[in-house]
């Protein structure tokens, strides 16, 4: 009103036409906005108000870019005239981008994308119409370009990629690591970026960022082109060899035999050539040839236990005193500890070949959060966890590529991604991903170097991992889902786009089993569908498996207990440490691959004598070609131990246990063990075996299990012994057993 008085009477200074000017802005009244704001005026202003005054001049011009009859490329242009700093430069070329996918310009697109990706950038930046989502130059350019290819159809835009060729040509012939940056922020999902990846990654080796160049490298390794991902795996194979990690590189060398073995590799040889050469003396290859199939018959197995009057000091430093085992696959070759050193939590990462210290890591002096093991990356050496300290909550990276020096790869303390709670979970982590969430928001960075890749405030309350920390959040490098209640929200893992939303009726009587973006779990029972099991791909919305539909259920009901009326009891689910997916439904089993789209049936078969409805525990493993499945039903069926001569003793007097201490990978069991052909789905035969942990050593490819198990004789005073019985994979006879070992706790098993 004093504004009002004043003008009416002449007397505006040019602070109050700067003031008013604001104000009609913000009632949305552009044009007496724009007048406020003539040339006199901001003649007459000091830098600080025209700074102010280009600010409203730009809101101006993003209100007059909302009405499509305005001339927009003009508006633009004035726009380009008043954006001078990065974060002004980023809005108004997002905004660019907007107009020339209206326009259909593709071209003028990929010509913003470009000039986007060259900002110096520091902070995302939210999203147009979209507050609530941040985006970073890595997140906002490919989705941009995947909304024009799904507006303009596939097509179009493969008949606008005669540039590419070029300019690919001409950023690999700079040699210069910001531009090969800059192009992958751009084309990093398109085929033809596979070189330029190449060139950026033997660039950051030579750096000695090895965790970055790996990352770089396993995007390779997945390409299509038979030649690019040969040089991938090489690559990869001199980087395990360089830093030591000789499983690895064997591992790498085996993949090179099998797939590429007639490709000329990234030095000019063949993989048979490199095969061929290759010492023989070295570590390399020794876990080479213990990946290999033994190439004699094994009849007889000799076990000794050798125990030392003193204790090996440096293995008492190594695995003594720790707080908590990390759980990691089977097939990691590292066994990590969380110990308490001096005040604070670190984590003590052990080579399992060798048992040597690699590297100790500051993780916290309050508490730390590791992610479950199915959100863990699927390949590679990347390990994502949060700690808490004195100092705050820090999102933390860690390569165990790069344990060198004793700090993780990254460290980001939450700062600019909203407001609210800011207690973080570590969430689904891959090669091109790495998700944390608080209870109100989700970020997604970038596992090579903990930049932003994208953000969302004001998730709903208790959701994802807040909700559910087995199945709340679960994703790969395609999409995210989090769930929050029945209710789910499908997002972009690359652009955070969120493509679709809905519901689920998961049951809580069976717990959901997670396989990266997919779940398996039991629908909630209503009409004619009680105890449905469903394998659910939220990329197309489908299941991809269904099991106990209700044609299939009826030949089970018979079964169903008639007190507890659970059709939970009709049926058994496991899940090998390989991912497949096991079922029993009434004595029907069946084993499937479901890493790729198409589910795969590899094993079916009916196990007489054998009801679901009586199984207490399934589990399941595969090793030398075979499936062992383990069923532990209610009541407790031992047979009777025998000694290393062979002669029977009183279980009465015995009692068997399984090696949970045991530091080495291994699956614990009891019941009936049953051997299964992986190929014909023949049982090769069947035993009932006391409780035992069977070592996971499939990596050597060895033709008999190793299983243990800790006796105590209750006549002697409990006295204990370690067991140690071999059994072969094809006869289930054993070869070889030593139950009077010391009963000692197994920290590390090496194959020689």
């Amino acid at each position: 009103q004093q504004l009002a008085q004043k003008k009416i009477q002449s007397t505006l200074s040019a602070s109050d036409h700067l003031v008013l000017a604001e104000l009609y802005l913000l009632s949305g009244n552009t044009q007496d906005s724009r007048t406020e704001l003539n040339p006199f005026v901001i003649s007459q202003l000091n830098p600080t108000q025209i700074t102010r005054a280009r600010k409203i001049q730009r809101e101006i011009l993003y209100l007059d870019l909302k009405n499509p009859s305005n001339n927009l490329n003009a508006i633009l242009t004035q726009l380009d005239r008043f954006s001078k700093t990065p974060a002004e430069r980023g809005r108004y070329l997002m905004q660019k981008g907007e107009i020339r996918l209206q326009q259909k310009d593709f071209a003028g697109l990929m010509r913003t994308t470009r000039e986007y990706a060259q900002l110096p950038l520091t902070d995302p930046l939210p999203v147009i119409g979209d507050p609530t989502m941040l985006v970073s130059a890595r997140s906002w350019i490919p989705r941009i370009i995947d909304r024009a290819k799904q507006k303009w159809g596939a097509d179009t835009v493969l008949q606008n990629r005669r540039f590419l060729n070029k300019e690919i040509r001409d950023v690999l012939s700079s040699n210069n690591q910001k531009k090969l940056e800059q192009f992958l922020y751009v084309y990093n999902d398109w085929a033809e970026a596979a070189a330029v990846r190449q060139q950026l990654a033997q660039m950051v080796l030579k750096q000695g960022e090895y965790q970055r160049a790996e990352f770089l490298l396993l995007k390779n390794r997945h390409s299509n082109n038979k030649q690019i991902a040969a040089n991938a795996t090489y690559l990869l194979f001199k980087l395990y060899q360089q830093l030591g990690l000789s499983v690895d590189a064997a591992r790498m060398l085996s993949q090179i035999e099998k797939k590429y073995s007639t490709i000329t590799l990234f030095d000019g040889v063949t993989g048979t050539k490199l095969i061929k050469q290759f010492p023989r003396n070295s570590l390399v290859w020794n876990c080479y040839q213990q990946q290999q199939p033994l190439a004699w018959n094994v009849q007889r197995v000799a076990v000794t236990g050798k125990t030392w009057l003193d204790s090996d000091p440096e293995l008492q430093e190594t695995y003594s005193q720790h707080r908590r085992i990390i759980q990691v696959p089977a097939s990691f070759p590292f066994t990590l500890l969380e110990k308490r050193k001096r005040g604070a939590n670190q984590l003590t990462v052990i080579d399992r070949a060798t048992g040597v210290v690699k590297g100790e890591i500051p993780t916290g002096a309050i508490s730390s959060q590791y992610p479950q093991l199915h959100h863990l990356p699927t390949e590679g050496h990347f390990f994502p966890m949060v700690k808490a300290s004195r100092s705050g909550q820090y999102k933390i990276g860690i390569s165990l590529l790069q344990l060198q020096t004793p700090k993780p790869l990254w460290r980001k303390k939450p700062t600019y991604y909203g407001t609210g709670s800011n207690y973080y979970r570590a969430g689904p982590s891959g090669i091109l991903f790495a998700t944390f969430q608080s209870s109100r928001q989700l970020v997604v960075l970038d596992p090579a170097t903990g930049d932003l890749l994208w953000s969302r405030k004001k998730l709903p309350e208790q959701s994802g991992l807040h909700f559910n920390a087995m199945y709340g959040l679960i994703g790969d490098e395609k999409v995210l889902v989090m769930f929050h209640g029945s209710h789910y929200t499908v997002y972009n893992t690359q652009t955070g786009d969120e493509i679709r939303k809905g519901s689920l009726p998961i049951s809580p009587s069976v717990r959901p089993r997670v396989f990266g973006r997919k779940l398996f779990f039991q629908k909630m029972p209503y009409g004619d569908h009680k105890g449905e099991l469903v394998l659910w791909d939220p990329i197309d919305n489908k299941n991809l498996l269904s099991q106990f539909s209700p044609s299939s259920r009826k030949e089970y009901e018979s079964e169903l207990n008639k007190e507890h009326k659970s059709y939970s009891m009709l049926y058994k689910i496991a899940v090998t440490p390989e991912n497949e997916l096991v079922t029993l439904t009434g004595n029907k089993l069946q084993i499937f691959d479901i890493k790729n789209k198409v589910v795969k049936r590899k094993i079916k078969i009916s196990l007489p004598n054998i009801s679901a409805s009586k199984v207490q525990y399934l589990r399941a493993f595969q090793q030398g070609g075979v499936y062992f499945i383990n069923i532990q039903t209610n009541n407790r069926r031992f047979g009777r131990f025998k000694n290393r001569f062979g002669r029977a003793l009183r279980s009465t007097h015995f009692q068997q246990t399984a090696t949970s201490d045991a530091l080495v990978p291994a699956i614990h069991l009891q019941g009936e063990l049953i051997a299964i052909d992986a190929k014909t789905s023949r049982v090769l035969w069947k035993k009932t075996v006391e409780p035992m942990s069977i070592l996971q050593i499939t990596q050597h490819r060895l033709p008999f299990l190793v299983t243990m198990a800790r006796l105590r004789n209750r006549q002697a005073g409990s006295q204990q012994s370690l067991s140690i019985e071999i059994i072969d994979v094809q006869t289930g006879e054993t070869i070889g057993k030593n139950d009077n070992l010391f009963s000692d706790r197994i920290v590390q098993l090496t194959y020689n």
